[in-house]
């Protein structure tokens, strides 16, 4: 891992690629919203790590499975909290079973760093974390 992307900045240039790159050929329009973050601002590796790789995983999950046609990215710091979700705008509810694996993982890597996973189905399909920091 290299330490000198340890800020936000390179986080979100990675996710934004990412996004970009994941959901360029689909019907999705995505959109970033950034709130009381200080770019510059260092973050853990460890935390860098997963939050991208949950960030991963609810794209690919959305490109698979969404009928959906925007998603939405915020991440902010609140008081103490960095908050990060990750939600679309589907209403299709999934019929095929899958192995489930991918909310387990991210609820995982939420663990791992010491945050809250949670999972919103009322309005699309939300998931999202809550770091204390």
């Amino acid at each position: 891992m290299d330490s000198r992307k340890d800020k936000y900045e390179n986080l979100i240039e990675k996710m934004m690629h990412f996004a970009n790159t994941h959901l360029k050929d689909s019907q999705f329009i995505c959109h970033f919203e950034i709130k009381e973050i200080q770019r510059e601002s260092k973050l853990k590796p460890d935390v860098r790590q997963n939050l991208y790789l949950v960030f991963k995983e609810a794209i690919t999950n959305i490109r698979k499975h969404s009928n959906g046609n925007k998603v939405e990215v915020n991440l902010k710091k609140e008081k103490d909290q960095l908050i990060f979700r990750v939600t679309d705008n589907g209403d299709q509810i999934p019929t095929a079973k899958t192995d489930g694996l991918g909310l387990s993982n991210m609820k995982m890597r939420a663990e791992k760093i010491g945050a809250q996973f949670f999972v919103n189905k009322e309005q699309g399909f939300e998931i999202g974390i809550i770091l204390p920091i």
